[in-house]
C-alpha cells in the first residue's frame, strides 16, 4: 500500500515504513487518523467513482474513451475499526490542484470533506445543550465554514459559563471569575480567552480569512480536550475514594484537583488503550476487550492514577495499600507490577 509513497522513514531493521499523518487519510496518504474510531490507522482503498468531472478524455487501455476528473469519491476501510470512511477527493498534478496552474507532477487525489464527521461522539459528561452547540461548531469547520464554527465555538464557551453559574456580566469576566472559582485553571482560562477573541473576530467583518486562525479551536477540541477537562474528568475525579478536602488529597498523590484532572486527562486515554490489550497483570490478552469487567479491583481511570501517585508519593507496603483501595494484597502486587511501580514491601 505504501510503496508509492516519497517522503519515508526507517524502521528498526531499515524497513521503509510510512511517516507520520497527524490528519484524516485520503488517495495520496492512506494512513492517519480514522473519523470513526479516533485511532491512528492505515487503509484499504475499496474503489472510486467520479465526482466532477472535466471537459478532457483519455483513451483508456480497452481503446475506450474515458472522462477525466476534477474530483472524485473514495471508500476506505480503516484496518483498526474494519469500518469504512468516505472521502471527497480533488485531482492534483504534483503539489497543484489540477485545475489550476500547475508544472507536471504525477496525479494524485487529496481529501476535501471527510464522511463520517469527526469528533461527533462527545462525552456523556457534557450537556445536552452544549453538546449541540458543539457539534454545530464541528460541523461547520468540516464544510470550511471557519468564521461560522468561531461563533459557534464562542457560543459553546458561553454556555459552559452558564452551566458552571456565571450568568450575569460580559463573557470576559465569566471566564475571570471561573478562574479564581477554581473550575478553570489557568491555561484553560487562556484557552477560553482565545476562544472569545477569536469569536468576536469571526461575528465581525475582517479581512482575515485563514483556516489555521479559525481553526485553533477546533483543534483543540477535536479530542475533546478542555470539555473532557471541564466534565468528564472532574466526574472521574469526584469518584475516586478520598474525598477529605484539597489538603488531603494534596498530601496523598502531590497535587491539587485541577492538577489531577488535568494530568488524568492524558493519563485516561493511554491507559484504555493499554488494557484493551492487557489484563490487570500487564499479560497480553488473547482479544482485544473495549470494556472494563464490572468486578475490576481498580475501576476507571481515576483510580488507575489515583493508585499509582498514592503509591509514589507514599511508598506503602502492600499488605496497608491495597487495604486502602480494597484489594488483596495479591492483585496489588500484581497492578505495581504492571503500572512499572517495582517492588513494594509486602509488609
Amino acid at each position: 500500500m505504501f510503496n508509492r509513497l516519497t517522503n519515508k522513514k526507517k524502521g528498526q531493521r531499515e524497513e521503509e515504513l510510512p511517516q507520520d499523518h497527524d490528519g484524516l487519510p485520503n488517495s495520496h496518504t492512506p494512513y492517519g487518523l480514522c473519523p470513526r474510531c479516533d485511532k491512528q490507522s492505515s487503509f484499504d482503498i475499496l474503489g472510486s467513482l467520479p465526482a466532477t468531472f472535466d471537459s478532457g478524455y483519455i483513451l483508456s487501455q480497452d481503446g475506450q474513451n474515458k472522462r477525466t476528473l476534477i474530483d472524485q469519491v473514495t471508500s476506505m476501510e480503516c484496518r483498526n475499526c474494519h469500518q469504512p470512511v468516505i472521502v471527497i477527493e480533488q485531482e492534483y498534478i504534483g503539489d497543484s490542484p489540477s485545475n489550476k496552474k500547475h508544472s507536471g507532477g504525477l496525479i494524485n487525489y487529496r481529501g476535501l470533506f471527510w464522511w463520517p464527521i469527526q469528533g461527533m461522539n462527545p462525552s456523556s459528561d457534557i450537556p445536552e445543550e452544549i453538546q449541540r452547540i458543539l457539534q454545530e461548531a464541528k460541523i461547520t469547520f468540516s464544510a470550511q465554514c471557519y468564521r461560522a464554527s468561531a461563533v459557534m465555538s464562542r457560543r459553546t464557551l458561553e454556555a459552559i459559563t452558564v452551566d458552571k453559574g456565571e450568568t450575569e456580566g460580559v463573557l470576559a469576566k465569566r471566564i475571570k471569575n471561573l478562574i479564581n472559582e477554581g473550575i478553570l485553571d489557568k491555561n484553560l482560562g487562556d484557552w477560553a480567552t482565545e476562544i472569545r477573541l477569536i469569536g468576536n473576530s469571526g461575528a465581525h467583518f475582517d479581512p482575515i480569512n485563514n483556516k489555521e486562525y479559525y481553526g485553533c479551536f477546533y483543534k483543540g477540541m477535536k479530542k475533546g480536550c478542555p470539555l473532557s477537562i471541564v466534565y468528564a474528568n472532574t466526574r472521574q475525579f469526584n469518584e475516586q475514594p478520598f474525598h477529605g478536602g484539597p489538603t488531603q488529597f494534596n498530601a496523598i498523590t502531590g497535587l491539587n484537583q485541577q492538577e489531577f484532572i488535568i494530568l488524568l486527562y492524558h493519563f485516561a486515554p493511554l491507559e484504555e488503550e493499554y488494557y484493551r490489550h492487557h489484563d490487570l497483570k500487564g499479560e497480553a490478552r488473547k482479544s482485544v476487550r473495549y470494556d472494563e469487567r464490572s468486578d475490576n479491583s481498580l475501576p476507571g481511570s481515576a483510580n488507575k492514577l489515583l493508585f499509582m501517585l498514592s503509591y509514589i508519593k507514599e511508598n506503602p507496603n502492600q499488605a496497608y495499600h491495597g487495604a486502602v483501595f480494597g484489594m488483596s494484597q495479591g492483585n496489588q502486587f500484581h497492578c505495581g507490577s504492571a503500572y512499572g511501580l517495582g517492588s513494594s514491601r509486602p509488609y
